[in-house]
């Protein structure tokens, strides 16, 4: 359980200071070359979830529900979960809930108004 803890909380610092760099250093529909000919970024903002889905809705609340709801389920499933008989499930499902999934929508949606003015 310690290791899941130790994973997630690097993996969501890094899901954090990443963002937080490319608000910063990275102006808006810009596109960034990482390595050339094989990956780039470009900033965009998705005020809804998916596809921009709900984006221009006053339902954002409903977003943060379903994530925490999801984000339970996740904390019971690495809870539950033996890391030494299942290595690969604990880090996928540590690496879901730290920064490719749920806790990071929760923080983008909730702080949205105040960290990515439109």
């Amino acid at each position: 359980m310690i290791i899941t803890i130790v994973l997630f909380v690097m993996l969501f610092i890094i899901d954090q200071l990443t963002k937080y760099l490319a608000q910063i250093f990275i102006a808006q529909g810009t596109t960034v070359s990482f390595v050339p000919y094989v990956m780039s970024f470009t900033k965009t903002y998705n005020e809804g979830s998916g596809f921009s889905f709900l984006a221009d809705s006053d339902y954002n609340w409903l977003l943060v529900v379903i994530s925490l709801i999801a984000t339970v389920v996740l904390c019971y499933y690495c809870y539950k979960n033996d890391w030494k008989r299942e290595k690969y499930k604990s880090v996928l499902l540590t690496m879901i809930l730290a920064g490719c999934g749920e806790i990071s929508s929760i923080t983008a949606t909730s702080s949205f108004s105040t960290c990515c003015p439109s």
